[in-house]
């Protein structure tokens, strides 16, 4: 079976700045401050209502990898642990 559109891998909408601080999507959000949110029992919904600047989608992405690492093992949990 064939699928209509193809499907492309996404690079994680995760930026490091100039400090080697890690922002989301673009914005000056520190994934630190995201993780840290989602680990206190904040839902994706209500860190786009603290963080407006944020795209919904990118906090979903955020999340996804925090909860499942990606295959090679380098989830975004690490990532923020090694930041810290």
């Amino acid at each position: 079976m064939k699928l209509p559109i193809p499907f492309v891998a996404q690079p994680p909408p995760i930026q490091e700045d100039d400090a080697g601080v890690l922002r989301v999507g673009g914005t000056c959000v520190r994934l630190e401050t995201i993780i840290n949110a989602f680990n206190n029992g904040s839902t994706a919904e209500e860190i786009l209502l603290k963080h407006p600047s944020l795209n919904l989608t990118d906090i979903y992405v955020v999340i996804r990898y925090l909860v499942k690492p990606c295959r090679s093992g380098r989830g975004y949990k690490r990532l923020a642990a090694e930041q810290l």
